[in-house]
């Protein structure tokens, strides 16, 4: 069953970072900096939030988040991406609806 995002709700996007393939042993690692970047539907530029600093959270060696909150509805792109000791990036959609009234 596919779930509906809705306006209102946060959505918590987390990332970790290797140092080699994570599938052969590899060690989760801190890059020198990670990007987060997101553009809501009536958004002409994407913001941008960087590690260190910014709204990004780190949990433990390699492994980061960022709780995104949906204001309107439409299609939300993300994207986060590292530079440095570990080099990774991941990207995505999200589609949001209009809030539903209950009754």
């Amino acid at each position: 069953m596919n779930r509906e995002l809705v306006v209102g709700e946060k959505q918590r996007f987390e990332a970790r970072f290797y140092l080699g393939d994570p599938d052969d042993d590899g060690v989760l690692a801190d890059p020198t900096s990670i990007k987060f970047i997101f553009r809501k539907p009536s958004d002409v530029a994407p913001t941008i939030l960087v590690w260190p600093g910014d709204d990004i959270d780190r949990d433990e060696a390699g492994v980061f988040r960022v709780d995104l909150e949906y204001t309107e509805a439409g299609v939300w792109y993300w994207r986060y991406e590292s530079t440095g000791a570990v080099i990774a990036a991941d990207q995505g959609k999200v589609i949001v609806k209009a809030e539903r009234p209950v009754g």
